[in-house]
């Protein structure tokens, strides 16, 4: 898309750990954030394919919460990182890692508060309600019903709204986002919400749609674009990404393309 992507991270100090940041340094991304913790293993993900349909993946993966130096240490980087390159955006994505401690979260979010940063967040279930303050929340369906214990239907439009109105008056956050599967996604902003469909795919792998999502969102945040605007481009983007194979990366020049042949417009 044509920005400088800065990540902040830990992991294992193995083999994996080591590969994962010789891949960053050939894609040209700086690893000076990402920390090797020698009592942690890295993430690694393992597909099982079928006539490139996922049918199993398994991982192996330690999930307990940072240790509190590394903890501190990560802070310290992340704290210079912020000050430091001074980001358009910061996204925190939870994955339940252990990474994104309540400690993590709420020092992240002020210091970006502090220092006019917008912030992007993709939650998952144990620290759900940890991020009170951010600027964008982009839940699916799913763990949107999960946190607020209700049912949401991405056909009755009416409970989308309401659950937009019970996590804005509980994380006071600016945007809501919620996805919805093969049904698009809803955007609550204040008083103002719509659904915007998914547009019909050959859908063969759907690994990397939500990641994709937040990147988009979180680059319009930093370019403050309108966000449905900037929502009909992510959901754009992840109808791409789903008929790959594998986690791949959307072009500007094939996203552009595409957009203008759904969107009718040149």
């Amino acid at each position: 898309m044509g920005a400088k992507p800065i990540l902040a991270t830990v992991v294992g100090d193995d083999d994996e750990g080591h590969e994962f940041k010789q891949l960053l340094q050939a894609h040209g991304i700086d690893t000076s954030y990402v920390l090797l913790d020698q009592d942690r293993r890295t993430t690694v993900k393992t597909r099982v394919m079928s006539r490139n349909q996922q049918v199993l993946r398994y991982d192996y993966e330690h999930t307990k919460a940072l240790d509190e130096n590394i903890e501190l240490l990560l802070l310290d980087s992340i704290l210079d990182l912020i000050y430091t390159e001074k980001p358009n955006v910061v996204i925190l994505q939870d994955y339940n890692k252990g990474v994104l401690t309540p400690r993590m979260i709420d020092t992240i979010l002020h210091h970006c508060q502090q220092a006019e940063i917008p912030t992007a967040v993709d939650p998952k279930r144990d620290n759900f309600f940890a991020y009170k303050g951010c600027t964008l929340l982009k839940p699916n369906l799913k763990e949107a019903a999960e946190a607020l214990h209700v049912e949401l239907s991405a056909t009755h439009p009416e409970t989308l709204i309401d659950a937009d109105i019970r996590l804005r008056n509980i994380l006071d956050h600016r945007y809501t986002i919620i996805t919805l599967s093969d049904k698009g996604v809803f955007i609550g902003i204040g008083d103002d919400s719509d659904i915007l469909p998914a547009y019909l795919r050959r859908i063969t792998d759907v690994s990397g749609a939500g990641d994709t999502v937040i990147s988009l969102l979180a680059l319009g945040i930093a370019l403050d674009l309108d966000i449905f605007a900037t929502a009909e481009l992510a959901n754009i983007a992840a109808g791409l990404v789903c008929e790959q194979v594998g986690v791949v990366p959307i072009k500007r020049e094939a996203l552009q393309q595409e957009a203008e042949i759904v969107l009718g417009e040149g």
